[in-house]
């Protein structure tokens, strides 16, 4: 057969390429899915007052933002990754069967699923240009922004369609 061209899209699918491209592809759909879903969910799903939660949310995600390199670079990428994803699962599954009255609660939830799905979305990119050698990177992270892309199109839309959208993120996490 005709040989792949080095840094085409093609190299992406080649034998020994292909498993961490499509792993990669779907890390970047469920971390923006997942924080897109929570970040533009209806207010009302919360319980709590929108302005303190937008106000207190961009606050709180810089310091993962700042912690999430040194850590993954001490404790290895896998755990960098793993650790947000169980935080934003269990942050959502809070949510899924906390009641509505319990406004503190559901905001410390919010928060920590928001603080988590944030330092997904910054590690997926250092996760990326590790995982793809140089010719292909520029295709890696054009199918990895496509696929995010997806993702935070699709997060929002789980709160219109699904019956339990915070039990929705929390599952996807298991991916």
């Amino acid at each position: 057969g005709r040989a792949t061209p080095r840094g085409s899209v093609g190299a992406l699918l080649a034998r020994g390429q292909s498993g961490r491209t499509i792993a990669l592809l779907v890390f970047h759909l469920v971390a923006s899915c997942t924080y897109y879903g929570l970040t533009f969910a209806p207010v009302a799903s919360f319980g709590n007052d929108a302005y303190l939660s937008q106000l207190a949310a961009p606050l709180l995600e810089t310091l993962p933002l700042l912690l999430i390199a040194p850590l993954a670079n001490k404790h290895g990428r896998r755990p960098a990754m793993i650790g947000p994803l169980v935080v934003f699962a269990a942050a959502n599954l809070a949510l899924a069967t906390m009641s509505t009255s319990a406004t503190q609660r559901r905001l410390t939830a919010v928060l920590a699923g928001r603080m988590s799905g944030c330092t997904l979305n910054t590690v997926k990119w250092v996760v990326t240009a590790e995982n793809f050698p140089t010719a292909i990177r520029g295709a890696g992270f054009a199918a990895g922004g496509l696929a995010g892309m997806l993702g935070a199109n699709l997060g929002p839309l789980i709160f219109m369609y699904a019956p339990s959208p915070f039990l929705v993120l929390s599952s996807l996490c298991l991916l």
